[in-house]
Order: structure tokens, then C-alpha cells, then sequence
């Protein structure tokens, strides 16, 4: 269920960036505006809607236990913030511990990844349940930009140039990483095995 309730709101995200009123309705009421539409998530699960801003960004997070998100929808093109919330999730399952740290203070979990979150930025994580499910909006106003300018602008998906992961690490390289969130900073070689997008600290 976890992959078609992926699915589900990743074309709901995009019904709502190409249709203003569709947004401000999920966001006011999402119960209703699933209704108005005849769609229902899957598991009859409520749904909770929430905005980013150019600032704070909101990780849905899947019940524990629950497997990786899709990384790329139907259509083969990244879905922002699934690789970062798989590389969370995986951390998670090695790191009994990391969980509650997550959910309690998101900026010292990703640390303990490598990960910063950059200054003036504000990351919140939200746990879906077995009843609930987040559904996070990208900044008002971001579907009007080209598809060049989305995967480089803030809350856009940037999938940086493939770097060779360090020996004896868990085989993941920068190109895997594709984290594409707002304000995130990697800072060096993150746990597992993921090298380091750039010598130097880069917002993407």
C-alpha cells in the first residue's frame, strides 16, 4: 500500500500545483476536497495537507517499519524529498534511536548523517500513522517555473553528478543522494557509504 499511497499523492501534488483552487481547498479542508473529486486514499486513511515555504520545509515521514518511497513517479521524473526521506528511513532501520531523535530535533538527526540544514531554514518532520497521512505542498507559486529552474531553485530536485562512494561504505554514491530540498546542506562524507556532493558546504 505504501507504493500506490506514494503514487496517490505524488498526482494529487501535481493536481494541486496545476490548479490554485484545488490547493487552498486541500489545504482549508483535504477530507472534502478528496470528496469534491470522488478520490480517496488508499486504506481509507485521512489526510493531513501542510505548505512549504521558501523557508520551512515539512518531511513526511511513513510509519516505522514501512518500506522506501518511490523515487521517480510514472512518469520517470524525481519525486522531491523521497530520496532524502528513503536515506532517513533507512538510518531509522539500522538506528533504533534515530527515529525519536528525527521526530524530536530533525537538525541534530541529519548531523548525525552529515546533513545541515542552512541558516534562516526550518525543517519540521511529520509521522504518517496507519489513519493519517501528510501531504506536503511545495511554496505557492513554484509550478510556474520552467522545468529547468525546478531542479535548481529551493524545493526544487537536484541530482548532482555521480561521485564514487567511499571504500568499504555502504555502496551508495552522490548520485543516489538527489536529495533536492530546500536549504540542506551536505557537509562531508555522510554515513553508509554517500560521498560528499562537494568539497565545500553547498545549498541545493
Amino acid at each position: 500500500m505504501a507504493m500506490e499511497t506514494a503514487s496517490f499523492l505524488h498526482d494529487l501534488r501535481a493536481r494541486s500545483q496545476a490548479d490554485p483552487g484545488l490547493r487552498s481547498r486541500l489545504l482549508a479542508d483535504p477530507g472534502a476536497a478528496l470528496r469534491d473529486l470522488g478520490l480517496a486514499l488508499p486504506g481509507g486513511r485521512s489526510l493531513a495537507v501542510v505548505e512549504d515555504t521558501e523557508t520551512q520545509v515539512h518531511l513526511p515521514l511513513p510509519p516505522a517499519g514501512a518500506g522506501p518511497l518511490p523515487e521517480a513517479g510514472p512518469d520517470g521524473q524525481p519525486i522531491p524529498k523521497h530520496a532524502l526521506i528513503n536515506l532517513l528511513l533507512a538510518q531509522a532501520a539500522r538506528d533504533p534511536g534515530f527515529r525519536p531523535r528525527l521526530l524530536a530535533d530533525p537538525a541534530a538527526a541529519f548531523r548525525d548523517l552529515n546533513l545541515a540544514i542552512g541558516a534562516g531554514y526550518t525543517y519540521q518532520v511529520l509521522e504518517d500513522t496507519d489513519t493519517l497521512v501528510h501531504l506536503a505542498l511545495p511554496p505557492e507559486g513554484s509550478a510556474s517555473l520552467t522545468d529547468a529552474e525546478l531542479e535548481t531553485v529551493q524545493g526544487g530536485f537536484f541530482a548532482p553528478a555521480p561521485t564514487p562512494a567511499k571504500p568499504g561504505g555502504g555502496g551508495i554514491s552522490s548520485s543516489d543522494l538527489a536529495l533536492g530540498c530546500a536549504g540542506l546542506l551536505v557537509v562531508g562524507v555522510v554515513g553508509l557509504g554517500i560521498a560528499s556532493v562537494a568539497s565545500q558546504p553547498r545549498a541545493f
